[in-house]
């Protein structure tokens, strides 16, 4: 008993442990393809109106060109979500 005991714990423990993952949270690299339409985000600025912004759309990924890239988003009146990058490089891929 003391034996089952004992195995059921490392199993357990091996499984807790690798499902806590080692990534650092950050985007995943997703290539694009030719038949995606990518699209640039634009820079925040203070003197622009939202909806100046890129409008991300159901479906669509972001992915970050640069490191340590911060995007802001914001919802408009109708719902809508407008993104816009505070620092680094970002584009959108449409599906």
């Amino acid at each position: 008993m003391k034996f089952i005991y004992t195995l059921f714990i490392a199993l357990f423990s091996s499984i807790l442990f690798s499902a806590c993952g080692g990534g650092d949270g950050g985007f995943a690299f997703i290539p694009s393809s030719d038949d995606d339409e990518q699209e640039t985000i634009v820079v925040c600025s203070s003197s622009n109106d939202i909806n100046t912004y890129n409008t991300l759309n159901s479906g669509d990924t972001i992915v970050k060109s640069s490191e340590n890239t911060v995007i802001s988003v914001f919802h408009d009146n109708n719902n809508n979500k407008n993104v816009c990058v505070v620092s680094g490089n970002a584009y959108i891929i449409s599906n």
